[in-house]
C-alpha cells in the first residue's frame, strides 16, 4: 500500500515544522503597512496562518489556503481566539482574490 499524496507533509503538522515562524513575515507585515495589499487576498500555503490572520487584522479581506488539513485547523484555531473567523475556509464557494502571497513572494493580478 502506498502513502496517500500530501500525508507526510501534513505530518509535519503533528509538532511545529522547521518553516512555521510563529509570527507574520517581516516583509508582509512591512508591505501591509504601506498600504500595498488590496482586498481580497489569497494566501497560498498559509500553514498556521500568521501572513493571512495578520492582513485580516488590518481590516483586509483574506482567503488562507494550505495542502495540510493539520496546518488549516491550527488557522482556524489562531483566527477563532483572535476573533478573526473566516479568513481560513474552504475555498470551493468560488473564493477569488486580486493578491497572492506564497512564502513573501507577491503577485499583482
Amino acid at each position: 500500500m502506498t502513502t496517500p499524496p500530501g500525508l507526510r507533509f501534513d505530518d509535519a503538522y503533528i509538532g511545529v515544522p522547521p518553516w512555521d515562524i510563529g509570527r507574520p513575515q517581516r516583509e508582509v507585515l512591512e508591505l501591509a503597512d504601506a498600504g500595498t495589499f488590496r482586498s481580497p487576498v489569497l494566501d497560498a500555503g498559509c500553514g498556521t496562518g500568521e501572513n493571512a490572520l495578520a492582513l485580516a487584522a488590518r481590516g483586509l479581506e483574506v482567503v488562507g489556503l494550505d495542502a495540510s488539513p493539520r496546518a488549516i485547523g491550527k488557522a482556524m484555531d489562531k483566527a477563532r481566539e483572535r476573533h478573526l473567523e473566516g479568513v481560513c475556509r474552504d475555498p470551493a464557494g468560488g473564493a477569488r482574490a486580486g493578491w497572492g502571497i506564497a512564502s513573501a513572494v507577491l503577485q499583482r493580478r
